[in-house]
């Protein structure tokens, strides 16, 4: 099969390719780059605040902050995978099980702190083409579910900005240039000649989905929030939109596993300020990236029992 582009697609391709194009090629520099300078940013704090933070206690309604935040995180992985259903369904996927599908999004989802961050991506393009639904659509998905992500994630972050003072205006101004060409990509146009040889064809923007990855984004800012606020903290406007952000950067970073580092790097960059200790902000971080672990973990062992369950009582 033979790919015809008019001069006008070829302008509009061309550059989203070549940037693309460019991550690849340096991806394994990109990764060694990014997750270096974040380990040595996290250990300069860490070593100055050693005496602060090797020892703490924490109270019985200390406690149940975190388990909430456990819980809540948990139910926004599950939540994820549901939007990741609707997303298929847009795509007009026939028969999908919904049991099926949130399983193996759970399942999957560990698989991103495999080195190169693609694990989960290519065991779920893997396993509904083996299913017998089409590889483009289903790989269209995958890569349409993180970018509504971060989109969600830097529209919350614009918003709690631009209500928190104590930001500066270029992180809102990145905020809106990131918002702009994410929306880029999200354009009927662009997703349309991804979709060129397939009957499926987007006539408008994906809403639904970025409205459930939003609320997603909101869980787990929440879950974040808990355990800031079983350490005392309570500026939650500026929890939330630091929060968004280090989420999208640690996103984004190519090939950094679960985007360990650079997700507590970019937190630690944007909450140490003279309001909050930088001791109890560590606490805080390692807590959460504790937290965030062993619910995934825990999602992907319910969903993996809840499978075999089913299919034993068939």
């Amino acid at each position: 099969m033979i790919l015809r582009l008019t001069l006008s697609q070829l302008y509009l391709i061309k550059p989203v390719f070549c940037i693309f194009y460019l991550f690849w090629m340096f991806k394994r520099y990109f990764r060694f780059l990014f997750f270096g300078l974040s380990l040595l940013f996290i250990g300069k704090i860490i070593w100055q605040n050693s005496s602060a933070t090797t020892s703490f206690t924490l109270g019985t309604f200390s406690l149940f902050l975190l388990f909430s935040a456990l819980i809540i995180t948990i139910v926004a992985h599950t939540w994820a995978a549901y939007i990741w259903y609707i997303i298929l369904r847009q795509f007009q996927l026939k028969n999908l099980n919904l049991r099926e599908i949130l399983s193996l999004y759970l399942q999957s989802n560990i698989y991103k702190y495999v080195p190169g961050n693609i694990g989960h991506f290519y065991l779920r393009i893997s396993t509904l083409h083996q299913a017998g639904y089409s590889l483009s659509l289903v790989s269209l998905s995958v890569l349409l579910e993180p970018i509504l992500m971060a989109l969600a994630a830097v529209w919350l972050g614009l918003v709690c900005f631009t209500i928190e003072t104590t930001f500066k205006p270029k992180i809102i101004l990145g905020c809106i240039l990131g918002s702009i060409f994410l929306l880029f990509l999200l354009h009927p146009r662009v997703l349309n000649q991804l979709l060129k040889f397939k009957k499926t064809k987007i006539e408008k923007y994906p809403l639904l989905p970025l409205l459930g990855e939003f609320i997603f984004i909101l869980l787990r800012g929440s879950g974040f929030i808990l355990t800031a606020a079983a350490f005392g903290l309570s500026n939650f406007t500026e929890l939330m939109g630091a929060f968004s952000l280090a989420w999208v950067c640690g996103l984004v970073i190519p090939g950094v596993p679960g985007g360990l580092g650079v997700f507590e790097a970019t937190l630690l960059a944007l909450l140490n300020n003279q309001h909050t200790a930088t001791a109890t902000l560590l606490k805080v971080v390692a807590l959460f990236r504790i937290i965030s672990l062993a619910a995934e973990i825990m999602a992907a062992v319910i969903a993996k029992a809840s499978s075999f369950w089913f299919n034993r009582n068939q």
